[in-house]
């Protein structure tokens, strides 16, 4: 879903590039890059903390160990999220030869790690996730994450204040609230790890809610509760 309405976002990227209009641009891919981040976190945190469970329940005990590289995997996802806006903004700005050699060279180191934990230090699916966590991070930190930046002009104080602090306190929070309802309270059916999934996606949108929305976003946010018949206590703007 979030890949296919990055798509309608091409035309109006291309324009604010054409026009030269560097604040809208640099508004919208910061505003792009959260709120992929706070999407796609909301479902992956409650999966990340409880992968074991779900494992268990789904194909048994006998494949326990997929959970540690399922979340090897949805370790990474934070940040590749953070330059979710990245593909249709190089295709905007027609800078696509930078993109695409990053992206093909950080994949060729990948598989060479991957191949050397997988064959010669025989750590099997876990080896090849790591790989992919410790390369492709690298890489989004160190090239991807510059590029972007200088895409979009936008500065790296702007770009952690606006994407990493307020795209990732939700995700901390629920997460740390998921681990610690879990260490009390192991769930042992479908009921029970549903009902802590849920109570962690709130932990989410609470934090979101009350700390991570701007004066635009929860005006937003206010008249949707309006809608429902509900008023929510209002945190500090960021």
């Amino acid at each position: 879903m979030i890949s296919l309405s990055l798509g309608t976002l091409l035309p109006a990227l291309t324009a604010m590039y054409a026009q030269k209009d560097w604040e809208r641009l640099r508004a919208s891919y910061l505003r792009g890059c959260r709120y992929i981040l706070w999407l796609t976190m909301l479902v992956s945190c409650p999966v990340f903390v409880y992968a074991p469970e779900l494992i268990r329940l789904f194909v048994g005990d006998l494949y326990q160990g997929a959970a540690p590289v399922m979340r090897m995997r949805l370790l990474l996802l934070p940040l590749m999220q953070t330059i979710g806006l990245l593909s249709p903004l190089t295709n905007a700005t027609a800078q696509l030869r930078e993109f695409c050699l990053a992206t093909f060279v950080s994949q060729v180191i990948r598989l060479g790690v991957a191949i050397y934990l997988v064959k010669v230090l025989k750590m099997g699916a876990f080896g090849a996730a790591l790989s992919m966590l410790l390369v492709v991070g690298f890489a989004i930190a160190l090239v991807f994450w510059p590029l972007g930046l200088r895409m979009a002009h936008v500065t790296f104080g702007q770009f952690a204040r606006e994407v990493l602090a307020r795209g990732l306190l939700p995700m901390a929070v629920a997460v740390g609230g998921g681990f610690l309802v879990r260490g009390m309270v192991l769930p042992s059916s479908w009921l029970g790890l549903a009902a802590q999934g849920l109570f962690c996606c709130l932990l989410y949108i609470i934090t979101l809610g009350l700390f991570c929305l701007d004066r635009n976003e929860r005006g937003l946010g206010l008249r949707f509760w309006k809608w429902l018949g509900v008023t929510p206590a209002l945190g500090p703007t960021p």
